[in-house]
């Protein structure tokens, strides 16, 4: 590689036209989620006025401790907040489908794609679950590796 690499990565998902969008009553316009890392830090913004999420990758590899509304992070919140702004908050992948078709889209059972919002098996109708059903993620050890198990 030629030149200085990127600080930071970014990631943009739309869920405009997926029903949780419906559950948490948010326009199309809102119904949108963006991720920042800088490699130790990962940052999740959502649209509608949801709290960042940020986790600390260097301590909870699995992402299970969300410190977005802990004060004592809150310069790390807006470093990568100012980051991402920087990147634009813009909808980089809708711009040929009307809002009309977006929330037609939210009402018909889609088995591609994230899902989300769906906390348990119970969440979504079973004939689009049943690849899924039953299965067991490994232990977040296997997935982190053993070290990140000894500490």
């Amino acid at each position: 590689q030629e030149g200085p690499l990127r600080d930071t990565a970014f990631c943009e998902y739309d869920f405009s036209m997926r029903p949780v969008a419906d559950a948490l009553g948010l326009s199309t316009r809102d119904a949108r989620c963006f991720m920042v890392t800088d490699g130790d830090w990962k940052l999740i913004h959502c649209e509608g006025g949801f709290r960042p999420m940020l986790f600390d990758l260097t301590e909870d590899p699995g992402e299970l401790r969300d410190l977005g509304a802990d004060p004592a992070h809150q310069t790390i919140v807006d470093r990568l907040m100012a980051a991402l702004d920087s990147w634009a908050l813009r909808p980089a992948q809708r711009t040929t489908i009307s809002n009309d078709t977006l929330r037609a889209i939210r009402k018909q059972p889609s088995t591609k794609g994230v899902i989300i919002g769906i906390v348990t098996e119970d969440d979504m109708p079973a004939a689009l679950t049943v690849r899924v059903r039953d299965r067991k993620a490994p232990p977040w050890q296997e997935i982190a590796g053993k070290d990140a198990a000894r500490s």
